[in-house]
């Protein structure tokens, strides 16, 4: 099964959910969260779709290279970054995520789930890894998701360190890439009532969570690394 065969049953799916749950089906699309909603949506394989995210992920785990030198262990927030963990067989890789979400993934040698609530607390590791989601929550629950995490890494003497791959509004940016950035901010504000955040806005939050620096390293025209040290 594939979208071209299926195409038609998209849309059927979509016309009939609501304004919330084409919200989600969007998302889905986009992100691979695969919120089914629909019967018809559930019906259509993302295989195809999933293929590609995981180059992409394969991709941007080996961007954050030069972050992960001399690190043992790792965190991970939410499920979907495994490809970490192949990247890097030398490091031993944690994900954190629900437990009605871990409960049926499997592990590897190198590869653990561990079931939690990043609001809540957050295991001890060398370094923890945040890839889009800050951007998912404003600025009140990302305070408390960055706190939870300055609390879990060890000090920066000792390679402590939060790792962010998200998205940094750059007001110096080209038309094309600032038209894509403000996309992303709105889609954010609209479908999660989260943010796209500028520097400033980053560094403040990094203040308030108690955190003493930061380091921003720019991957591609879009997305952005930022290392923030306890």
């Amino acid at each position: 099964m594939n979208f071209s065969s299926h195409g038609s049953r998209l849309v059927d799916g979509s016309r009939e959910a609501t304004a919330r749950q084409r919200s989600r089906l969007r998302m889905g699309r986009i992100y691979g969260t695969m919120e089914l909603k629909t019967s018809s949506f559930a019906t259509c394989s993302m295989r195809p779709w999933l293929q590609a995210l995981g180059l992409c992920q394969v991709c941007l785990s080996q961007s954050t290279r030069p972050c992960l030198k001399g690190l043992h262990h790792l965190l991970m927030l939410v499920v979907g970054l495994e490809a970490w963990a192949k990247a890097f067989p030398h490091i031993k890789c944690s994900v954190l995520d629900l437990p009605h979400v871990v409960a049926s993934c499997k592990g590897t040698e190198n590869l653990e789930f561990v079931a939690g609530d990043m609001f809540q607390a957050i295991p001890s590791a060398d370094a923890l890894l945040l890839k889009g989601i800050l951007h998912d929550w404003n600025d009140e629950d990302s305070l408390k998701i960055l706190k939870r995490c300055r609390e879990a890494i060890g000090s920066s003497e000792k390679g402590g360190k939060l790792i962010i791959l998200d998205i940094m509004m750059d007001s110096k940016a080209t038309r094309e890439i600032a038209e894509l950035q403000l996309f992303f901010d709105m889609l954010m504000m609209v479908n999660t009532n989260g943010i796209e955040r500028s520097e400033r806005e980053w560094e403040k939050l990094f203040n308030e969570a108690g955190f003493t620096s930061y380091k921003i390293t720019s991957i591609s025209s879009f997305r952005t690394v930022i290392e923030a040290f306890p």
